[in-house]
């Protein structure tokens, strides 16, 4: 610590943060992320409902014992104050909204945390061991940011130029927004319309690193239509902090023909990334467990475009996790999360990402045949990341649905088509439906049209206590355990 007590009260607190509550305590900061539509509130709601109303019939967790394998019990689950940013994630609303409303939740605007304490018995002899978990969901979108973190606008600005700028599928739109920053009369507001009329394109066309990201999650947690017209799309939507304060990427040799412009987007670029970005990778580096969800069949009802995306997002959440990837870093992080928790508090342990766990969400949306093939591709997805970053942490892959709201019918699917949302819960009626078959590899391209995932509305019983049904969630949930 850097501040030092001054006074005999300083004193005690200081004195008070040091003793633990349980030294034989472990804790672990499990950070919850992944692409727009992967389901991450979803997962967390239904993860703890599962852990305040645990059932060992309905989420198996065990534990591997000298001599045999043994059934892990929660018990004592508490929630507990949070230390600092962000804020509480609101498990009750979005419980209410899959029950009551048996809709999906809505959107999130924010990053959310939640921290609970609980015990599990460890060993054949049944010794209870004190848990606490600190879980930290992030909006999908924020992560198209990723490039911003702890770099210049003139750093961002190269970024983009050879990622989202170099994109052969968007070349009008691109060719249209380099013409706009090249005109001699640009302005700062004609630039920043130009870039966001190509952002619109990319929307439209289903891509998800969209930076800044403010284009994609407006202030309420809205996200922009694909089916809006561009120029209105651009009108509508930020691309900085608010309407005052845009900015968009200039290669270096825009920045000395138009300096002033240059001047203005790097404020308004610094403020942005201050606010939004910096919180947002200062508290995944906290992080010692990772949870990155992935929705393969939207992913093939988007396009090559999502998949691209996905792989980049997933390449740049993992970039920021293993920064300090030395052994040395590494030894010193991990000695010192074995050792400090006899001395400090979660919240002051060091870190350090050690497990991260790959998922293919939303698994009861595909063949029932075809589970094999949803891991297969989930593996080919993230194939960089299992070759560069294994010996910088544990990583495996799950397939899990944290919701179940399908059934399956021999080769159909049966369930409540998204279509009846508008009907009132007790009106609407599971449907058998048929679904597109999961390709064995990612295609080098293909048609999103030939493929079809019904939407479906959850099925929860109304009984409070009773958690929904779940596939793979607690397989998951135990590879995250410390």
């Amino acid at each position: 610590m850097s501040t030092r007590p001054d006074t005999a009260r300083d004193v005690a607190d200081f004195l008070r943060d040091l003793r633990p509550g349980n030294p034989f305590e472990r804790a672990a900061r499990i950070g919850v992320v992944g692409g727009s539509r992967a389901g991450k509130s979803v997962l967390l709601t239904s993860l703890l409902d599962h852990l305040r109303h645990f059932d060992a019939r309905r989420f198996r967790l065990t534990d591997n014992g000298l001599l045999q394998r043994n059934a892990l019990d929660l018990r004592d689950f508490a929630e507990e104050p949070l230390p600092e940013p962000p804020a509480r994630f609101p498990y009750e609303a979005f419980r209410a909204q899959l029950t009551e409303a048996a809709a999906w939740p809505r959107k999130t605007r924010d990053a959310y945390q939640i921290r609970v304490r609980m015990s599990v018995n460890a060993g054949p002899f049944g010794l209870r061991v004190p848990l606490l978990l600190t879980f930290l969901d992030f909006p999908g979108e924020r992560f198209a940011d990723a490039a911003m973190a702890g770099r210049s606008f003139g750093e961002w600005s190269g970024t983009m130029e050879r990622t989202l700028l170099a994109s052969a599928a968007h070349g009008g739109a691109v060719a249209a927004f380099r013409r706009a920053r090249m005109d001699p009369q640009a302005t700062a507001e004609s630039v920043a319309r130009a870039y966001k009329r190509l952002l619109a394109v990319m929307i439209a066309d289903y891509r998800i690193l969209i930076s800044p990201s403010a284009f994609a999650l407006g202030p309420e947690g809205d996200s922009p239509s694909r089916n809006a017209d561009p120029e209105t799309l651009a009108a509508q939507r930020l691309c900085g902090l608010d309407a005052e304060r845009p900015f968009a990427p200039l290669d270096s040799v825009e920045q000395r023909r138009h300096p002033e412009i240059a001047r203005v987007y790097s404020a308004n670029y610094d403020a942005y990334r201050r606010e939004l970005v910096e919180p947002l990778f200062a508290a995944l580096k906290r992080c010692d467990r990772i949870a990155f969800l992935a929705n393969i069949p939207e992913i093939l009802q988007s396009g090559v475009g999502a998949l691209n995306d996905t792989a980049d997002l997933l390449q740049n959440v993992l970039a920021g996790c293993f920064a300090e990837s030395n052994l040395l870093t590494r030894s010193a992080r991990a000695l010192g999360n074995r050792v400090l928790p006899l001395l400090l508090r979660e919240d002051w342990r060091p870190g350090g990402v050690n497990r991260v766990a790959l998922a293919a969400t939303q698994a009861d949306r595909i063949h029932p045949a075809d589970t094999d093939r949803l891991k297969h591709l989930l593996r080919e997805l993230a194939a960089p990341v299992l070759r560069n970053a294994g010996a910088s942490a544990r990583i495996e892959l799950f397939t899990c649905a944290a919701v179940r709201a399908t059934e399956s019918q021999d080769d159909r699917l049966r369930g409540i088509p998204a279509r009846e949302a508008g009907a009132a819960p007790g009106e609407r009626h599971p449907h058998d439906y048929d679904v597109s078959r999961l390709p064995p590899a990612w295609p080098d391209d293909w048609d999103p049209a030939a493929y079809s995932f019904e939407d479906v509305l959850p099925r929860l019983s109304p009984n409070r206590r009773r958690p929904p049904a779940q596939a793979g969630l607690d397989t998951l949930f135990q590879f995250l355990l410390p």
